[in-house]
């Protein structure tokens, strides 16, 4: 993140990011935090995590089942447990994300109170109640033990992938926290 930052000629910068990349953000807060003026998660990873057999028996093996074998049926299967309202853009778009991306297996791990002692920029955090990589009550709980300027920390409705109306909500409160002094 600091070569992005370098290359684009941004000392610092806000940070905004939903899943793996909200956890890629807080491993460049506990490291870098110098380089960042707020940050914005959603369905964070990096802060809590769910159930593993959940995950295997939800996820991975619909998503397996579908890559050996694509169809729609299981495609749909396979997102099904992440979308909180069929959607074919973002099924699709996950589907091709399962058949030609080379999936990291290993989740940015879970970042540390004292890691983040000296990241004192205000952050604001969005998870959801039935997440199965993240579920939002354990994100909440735990955001608020973590971060020590954190502005806010909700859990709202829905799985991984929010509903649209959702996603206007949060679209919304991080533009005003964004523009907010």
């Amino acid at each position: 993140m600091e070569d992005v930052l370098e290359g684009l000629g941004l000392e610092r910068a806000p940070f905004v990011g939903i899943s793996y990349g909200a956890g890629i953000i807080l491993r460049v807060a506990a490291g870098v935090s110098e380089r960042i003026t707020r940050t914005a998660l959603v369905s964070p990873s990096g802060i809590a995590t769910g159930s593993i057999p959940r995950m295997a028996f939800e996820i991975i093996v619909p998503m397996v089942l579908y890559r050996l074998a694509p169809s729609h049926e299981r495609l749909l299967r396979a997102v099904s447990p992440l979308l909180t309202e069929m959607d074919e853009d973002n099924a699709r778009q996950i589907g091709a994300m399962y058949r030609h991306v080379r999936l990291d297996t290993h989740l940015p791990q879970l970042v540390t109170r004292e890691e983040l002692e000296d990241f004192s920029v205000p952050t604001l955090v969005f998870a959801t109640e039935d997440d199965p990589f993240f579920p939002g009550e354990a994100v909440v709980a735990r955001a608020e033990e973590i971060f020590p300027n954190l502005v806010a920390a909700e859990c709202l409705a829905g799985r991984h992938v929010p509903s649209r109306a959702t996603f206007e909500y949060i679209n919304a409160k991080i533009q005003e926290f964004l523009e907010s002094p």
